[in-house]
């Protein structure tokens, strides 16, 4: 067993290691003009840094890092490193999918359910359920919950990431499902929740955002991705980074993957004067108020909702304001978080906190799950 363990690790560390490799040379080459900041006693530090968790620590991260948001620091956090035993490290993956699960964030804010958008129908592990979890028997009901001329969202309830399955939808008055503007009559709807969806999904509202969101883009739905860092020595949650996102001019999501861009926010709710895409390119932004609204309210919301997460430690929230200036939760990521964004826009991930993440990293076991079906 121990053998098969670590042959397991092995792959999976190569396999991190080579999808990582690919995304920093894509990176490095869009960057290739850009002048390294980095000193020479920056990559000594790093180096020596960051050998407690990685054999030889790649510098090349620092040098891309710091030629976006012209930070020179050695405690930037080299991505391979993060995704190979950092956060299945801080995080438990074994329960990651469950608390990932859309239809259950009501236990995570309780008492601040407003903040949820309002759900129609879920799927729950095979099965259709209302709002208030009652199973929707016949196949012919499911149209009957979801209310006619509303634009509502399908996503799948867990792994969304990169907007991957989020699509818009629609009840029409002649009785048909509209999918992304495509009209399927319900039993090719409920077909595609059972075979493309498998089922797991929510159908929750469209928000309707703050005009100030909307301004950076109308398609889509704009969010703050806060990260949280529940700390290894006093357990208090602490925020570490927060970025604006936004989409490109028709797309429905803002997610990096989908071509969207990032804009960092201070520790003080202020957005920086540029955004960035997945490669790091730089794209000046001209915004006349800077100050996110509603910020110190998702600050409180993610400190209490993060301390519900006992089997994680690193967590991004996916926050925004409706067009009612009401705070809304849209996801609650607890794996594969991107970092490199956050990076780019605002410096170290850790901060203050990178020696006591190194410390508790190389002290203890991570954990690896293969979370897939076949």
């Amino acid at each position: 067993m121990k053998l098969a363990k670590a042959l397991v690790g092995h792959l999976w560390d190569l396999r991190i290691d080579r999808s990582c490799k690919i995304k920093l040379k894509k990176i490095k080459n869009n960057l290739r003009t850009s002048p390294s900041i980095c000193s020479s006693a920056t990559r000594s530090e790093f180096m020596e840094l960051w050998s407690p968790l990685e054999h030889k620590p790649d510098s090349a991260y620092i040098d891309v890092y710091s030629k976006v948001c012209g930070i020179d620091s050695s405690l930037f956090v080299p991505e391979n490193t993060y995704y190979k035993t950092i956060e299945p490290t801080l995080n438990n993956r074994a329960f990651s999918l469950a608390y990932a699960d859309k239809n259950f964030y009501n236990r995570f804010v309780e008492g601040n359910e407003s903040t949820l958008p309002d759900i129609y129908l879920r799927g729950i592990n095979g099965t259709v359920y209302t709002s208030d979890y009652m199973p929707v028997l016949k196949p012919e009901d499911v149209s009957t919950n979801l209310p006619k001329e509303k634009r509502m969202i399908l996503k799948p309830a867990v792994d969304s990431g990169g907007g991957a399955g989020v699509v818009g939808l629609q009840h029409t008055q002649d009785s048909k499902i509209s999918i992304n503007g495509e009209a399927h009559d319900y039993a090719k709807f409920v077909d595609i929740l059972k075979n493309d969806y498998e089922n797991s999904f929510v159908i929750q509202e469209r928000i309707e955002q703050h005009p100030w969101f909307s301004s950076f883009n109308k398609s889509s739905v704009n969010t703050i991705r806060m990260m949280i860092y529940r700390s290894s020595s006093d357990e208090k949650v602490k925020v570490i980074k927060s970025v604006l996102r936004f989409g490109q001019p028709g797309s429905l999501v803002d997610n990096q993957a989908s071509g969207g861009l990032s804009c960092g926010v201070s520790k003080d709710g202020i957005v920086n004067d540029f955004a960035v895409d997945k490669y790091g390119t730089i794209f000046p932004q001209n915004i006349t108020e800077k100050e996110v609204p509603g910020y110190n309210e998702m600050v409180d919301l993610v400190s209490n909702a993060a301390k519900k997460f006992p089997y994680h430690r690193l967590l991004g929230f996916d926050m925004c304001i409706d067009s009612e200036g009401h705070l809304k939760l849209l996801e609650v990521n607890t794996k594969n978080l991107e970092i490199n964004f956050m990076q780019m826009n605002l410096g170290p991930l850790f901060g203050e906190y990178t020696e006591e993440v190194i410390q508790y990293c190389s002290s203890k076991k991570k954990t690896i799950v293969l979370d897939f079906q076949t």
